[in-house]
């Protein structure tokens, strides 16, 4: 190998991150304790009604009718996401025989996981090495971000795809002249993944801000080489592929509401999550948290001394993080979501900032802010524990207050005796895991409400000892997807008529909101199903 050939070579592992990066193995255990502290609510909690029972009901659907393209929920079309997530759902129904949530939960772990590897990775020479754990403890507490490795959802895989095509852009920037085509490739490869997990953002989100940051480094006139021939011939001959499998199995009609209805739509005139231009600015700050005030300092920060002090790669992030703020706001559509992809780039502009201002007053009370919060929350949930009565008192309360009020003293010990910015953000994120393990345990007393298991189950079980009576989900939100609990069982579903009875015309198993049962003629006896729904045996009701 000649020295030019050397030279690029090296300058290409530079930029990638590798070199002295690959022996720094200190990460790893980081993501084992996160996995570890997410473990019981893998285990232990039961699907949601809203989105995960639906993706379950639609995945079962889809394998009992073979289809795999055009996608429907209890027959009606369902082009609202891309294939890629229900393919994910229908695959572990095949491997399993049944939904599992714990195999569901790793395509929201794993690619939180990779996010934060790839961040490490892009920003190992930029910041202090007594940084780089915490940077990756602060992402993987941060509210939304923690939030969505527990959620079933396709947002965390768009995420990811997001952030490697955001990546490899910057290492074909640097390498433009010499990039190599499986380089070139990977780039519109990632993006359309991205797509493939959620929809347009997938590249809309890349497209504006790669185009707004090459317009701010006076490079406008290259948006060729990164937009050109390959990347859209890429991207349209795969587009092409999987829009033609979709007209194939669903017709016209389902490529329409796909291409036109889920994104024209949505992005003007929205029916679903329609939400002012100012939303993001008013729900940033809770689902930041516990590191809302750090983030916008930092970025505030980066913006002021951006050619003092940041480095070119910190301005890349600014320029995704502002490019993706604005352009979801002028989309119809909204909700907090929807931000995840700035995420990453949002939290490393804070950890990249306070490695170079570890000592600023700002950053300290930036960090001690969240830390008074949480201590005052322990002790709101140790003087509640105190004054309920035997049967009210939760050992899961106890716990948490106790976590809450040692993880912030340690926090509060590490930055006003030690005067160490980086210990106390790193205890403030580990209280915040540790709070999400105990949570686990106590999520079993409140599935009954979060979910349809149970609910499902009793009626199941009331309508068997009852000679099979008809099973009948009155006034409860959803209730078609409980179609993956009853299995092979027919059930329907009505709803009450303003200002009138519900008069039962059969012996019948009703699934209905508590605080609506006193609507209901002819019950012959009641269960309830924790504090929010109940089984109902209704009589038909007559006169004598």
């Amino acid at each position: 190998m000649n020295s030019s050939a050397f030279r690029d070579k090296e300058n290409v592992e530079r930029l990638r991150g590798n070199g002295d990066y690959t022996r720094m193995k200190s990460q790893w255990w980081l993501y084992t304790a996160v996995l570890v502290a997410l473990l019981p609510l893998v285990f232990l909690r039961d699907f949601t009604p809203s989105n995960e029972l639906r993706y379950l009901s639609i995945a079962d659907e889809s394998l009992h009718i073979g289809r795999w393209w055009a996608f429907t929920n209890h027959g009606l079309a369902y082009a609202d996401k891309p294939p890629l997530y229900l393919w994910i759902v229908m695959l572990g129904k095949w491997l399993f025989g049944s939904h599992q949530m714990w195999f569901l939960s790793l395509f929201s772990v794993i690619p939180a996981f990779v996010v934060t590897e790839v961040m490490n990775r892009w920003t190992f020479r930029l910041m202090k090495p007594e940084f780089r754990i915490v940077a990756a403890m602060m992402l993987l507490s941060c509210g939304l971000f923690l939030g969505m490795c527990i959620v079933l959802r396709m947002d965390m895989l768009m995420t990811m795809f997001i952030v490697l095509a955001l990546r490899r852009f910057e290492i074909l920037m640097q390498t433009e002249g010499r990039a190599s085509l499986k380089s070139r490739l990977l780039f519109p490869i990632w993006i359309f993944l991205a797509v493939f997990s959620k929809g347009p953002m997938g590249i809309l989100i890349p497209l504006v801000a790669t185009t707004v940051y090459l317009w701010q480094q006076h490079r406008l006139r290259t948006w060729g080489f990164y937009w050109g021939w390959l990347t859209w011939g890429v991207l349209f001959i795969l587009c092409a592929c999987w829009f033609g499998a979709v007209y194939a199995e669903g017709g016209t009609e389902y490529l329409d509401n796909l291409l036109v209805k889920q994104t024209v739509g949505r992005g003007v005139n929205s029916f679903h999550h329609k939400a002012p231009v100012w939303y993001y600015l008013t729900s940033l700050p809770y689902t930041l948290l516990p590191w809302t005030f750090l983030i916008i300092g930092s970025i505030v920060v980066s913006i002021m001394r951006r050619k003092k002090e940041s480095s070119a790669t910190e301005r890349y992030f600014v320029t995704i993080i502002l490019s993706t703020l604005v352009l979801l706001s002028l989309i119809s559509s909204k909700i907090q979501v929807y931000m995840l992809p700035a995420y990453p780039f949002m939290v490393y502009v804070a950890a990249l900032v306070s490695s170079r201002h570890s000592h600023s007053r700002y950053a300290a009370l930036a960090v001690m802010i969240p830390v008074c919060m949480l201590a005052i929350a322990g002790i709101a949930v140790g003087i509640l524990w105190l004054n309920l009565d035997g049967a009210s008192r939760r050992w899961w309360m106890l716990v948490e207050a106790a976590i809450l009020l040692a993880g912030t003293t340690a926090a509060y010990w590490w930055l006003y005796c030690s005067r160490n910015l980086r210990a106390a953000a790193f205890s403030l994120g580990a209280t915040l895991l540790a709070l999400v393990f105990a949570a686990g345990f106590a999520v079993q007393e409140f599935n009954p409400d979060l979910g349809y298991r149970a609910l499902a189950g009793k009626g199941s079980e009331v309508s068997a000892a009852n000679g099979n009576a008809p099973i009948i989900c009155l006034d409860i939100n959803r209730p078609e997807n409980m179609d993956v609990y009853f299995g092979e069982r027919t059930f329907r579903i009505e709803e009450s008529q303003d200002g009138e009875r519900f008069v039962p015309g059969e012996n019948c198993v009703l699934l209905i909101d508590a605080e609506n049962v006193g609507n209901v003629d002819g019950i012959k006896e009641e269960w309830p199903v924790g504090r929010k729904y109940k089984v109902v045996l209704a009589l038909p009701f007559t006169d004598e």
